[in-house]
């Protein structure tokens, strides 16, 4: 009786329908009726007329009484069909949606399926009839039932991302709610972080931290990395959640999950919510930077080529400076370029010294882009390209840097105004246009001047 009870107020619930259900109810009895009308009434209609033409002419009524009798009973007709209808149409309906208890011992998904569409709830949410309200659904379903079903939904998931990149968020959201009312911890994810930018759901940061929290309590070291970031995010010395986070980076550090890894290093070196400390960040920076992150490699090469909390080693230094560059990463970029023209730690390489700053300075670099300017003014290390060396060191100024002001003042009596003149225009080229001139590589070792 208990089972039965919740079954019969769900059910109850769901006969108030919406205006469009109901303009659908009486589309299809006008169809029945229009179907049926011409099968059978058209006899009822004969058989009526014929039965009021005897009665006619039996009491020798006028013709136009009679005319008038025969009409009426038509309308009576047509209006008896409609009753008749209507009643075995409500008694159809009534019987199909009688509710028997096989139907209502039936599997969990099917409920929350249904349960998920109430309007009140908000998307992947499903109705908890005891408790009065809506809920996400906490664990997933197929938890530990064996890695098809991890396939599955990682096949599902990835296609949601797709979607989501191209734009097409109804597809995605359709594909996404029945794994989110299922419980899954990647849809949950995806989810939450649907809710922080408003993107295709309603944007609401305490939805997104409820199911990124949900997500992270089932194990997903994403989730877990997204809520720790969210809960500090623009924290400086003084960070209240940071008791909160810390726990959820260190259970993604230790999932392999190499971002969390440098943000607890981050966490540690900059002293966000706890004490500065080089040495606690020194482990975490290591791992992260064998891991493939660029910044925590690009730290381990500075602190090598410096001697910070490290042995100094220029050769050290080089290699993971140079891991961090082929990331792209623009400062590691310059400084081993840097390196490669001086020979530190590395046999010296002028030409591959001058490719590593160009590629720094095209990046936005002030330093880099001093040093290719100094590097193409002055021709000590070959290449003479005194007004692309100028251009250079006039976009280091404007992103500024102080060396680069510092050269221009010196050597302003040096140049024409015309050359002062030629190197703004090709400086606005350069970051208007992104036309810088053409890479080092490219360069001709004997050509002395850039030609106008």
């Amino acid at each position: 009786m208990q089972t039965f009870l919740p079954a019969t107020q769900k059910i109850q619930r769901e006969r108030y329908c919406t205006p469009r259900e109901l303009i659908g109810e009486l589309s299809d009895i006008a169809r029945r009726l229009t179907k049926f009308a011409f099968r059978k009434v058209r006899f009822y209609l004969w058989l009526t007329g014929y039965l009021l033409r005897v009665v006619s002419r039996m009491l020798r009524l006028r013709k136009i009484w009679a005319v008038t009798l025969y009409i009426l009973a038509g309308f009576g007709a047509f209006f008896v069909l409609i009753v008749v209808l209507w009643h075995f149409d409500k008694t159809t309906t009534a019987a199909s949606n009688t509710v028997k208890p096989a139907v209502i011992s039936s599997a969990d998904t099917q409920k929350k399926n249904e349960s998920a569409q109430y309007a009140n709830c908000s998307f992947g949410q499903i109705e908890n009839l005891k408790a009065g309200q809506c809920e996400w659904t906490a664990t997933w379903e197929h938890s530990g039932k064996g890695k098809f079903f991890e396939d599955v939904a990682e096949a599902r998931l990835t296609r949601i991302g797709e979607s989501l990149i191209k734009g097409q968020t109804t597809t995605a959201l359709k594909a996404l709610e029945p794994l989110l009312v299922n419980g899954n911890p990647g849809a949950q994810r995806i989810a939450g972080l649907m809710h922080l930018h408003g993107r295709g759901v309603s944007k609401d940061r305490q939805k997104a931290i409820q199911l990124l929290e949900l997500s992270a309590n089932q194990n997903d070291p994403k989730a877990q990395f997204l809520l720790g970031d969210l809960l500090i995010k623009d924290c400086q010395q003084k960070c209240p959640e940071i008791e909160r986070a810390l726990p959820l980076f260190h259970a993604a550090h230790k999932s392999g999950f190499p971002i969390a890894t440098e943000a607890l290093a981050k966490i540690h070196l900059m002293g966000i919510g706890v004490e500065r400390d080089a040495k606690q960040a020194l482990p975490f920076i290591k791992v992260a930077a064998e891991a493939g992150q660029a910044r925590s490699q690009r730290i381990l090469g500075i602190w090598f080529a410096n001697g910070h909390h490290i042995p100094e080693s220029a050769e050290l230094a080089v290699k993971w400076l140079e891991k961090a560059a082929k990331q792209g990463d623009e400062v590691a970029m310059g400084l081993v370029g840097v390196r490669y023209m001086l020979g530190e730690g590395v046999s010296q390489d002028v030409d591959k010294g001058l490719a590593w700053l160009w590629l720094s300075a095209n990046s936005q670099h002030p330093h880099a882009q001093f040093v290719v300017g100094e590097a193409l003014y002055s021709g000590d290390f070959g290449p003479h390209h005194k007004l692309k060396g100028l251009m250079w060191l006039k976009i280091a100024e404007r992103n500024g840097s102080k060396d680069a002001k510092n050269v221009l003042i010196d050597r302003q009596e040096m140049l024409s105004r015309e050359e002062h003149l030629i190197a703004d225009l090709m400086a606005d080229d350069c970051v208007v246009d992104k036309k810088c001139g053409s890479p080092p590589w490219e360069w001709k070792r004997d050509e002395k001047e850039t030609q106008l």
